[in-house]
């Protein structure tokens, strides 16, 4: 359940995993519940859990030692954010070689 809203996934058995789903960027409280009867009790809450943009992310829960529920999101892909340095570095030497050829061959 998300936020209070209609569950994201039902009828989710242990050692299953949903599908992929897409949601909007935020902050949000990720609350694990069982089905059937006791489905108002919650077995995990998370809270705080940030999704950002353009990331895939994947919540493993599972049972401690202890037998209570722990969960564990971990982000499994990030979209690069910009040009990667090896593309500005490229970007700057074809910016010498436009200036060095205009100095050299242009220049009274």
């Amino acid at each position: 359940v998300l936020d209070g809203r209609e569950p994201l996934v039902q009828g989710l058995a242990f050692k299953w995993a949903s599908p992929y789903l897409a949601l909007d960027p935020g902050v949000y409280t990720l609350e694990i519940r069982p089905a059937g009867e006791d489905e108002e009790s919650v077995l995990l809450r998370l809270q705080g859990v940030r999704l950002e943009a353009k990331t895939v992310s994947t919540l493993f829960v599972f049972a401690s030692a202890e037998g209570r529920a722990q969960g564990l999101l971990l982000v499994d892909a990030k979209a690069p954010s910009g040009l990667s340095p090896a593309v500005w570095l490229g970007l700057v030497l074809w910016a010498l070689l436009l200036a060095r050829f205009v100095w050299v061959h242009l220049a009274p």
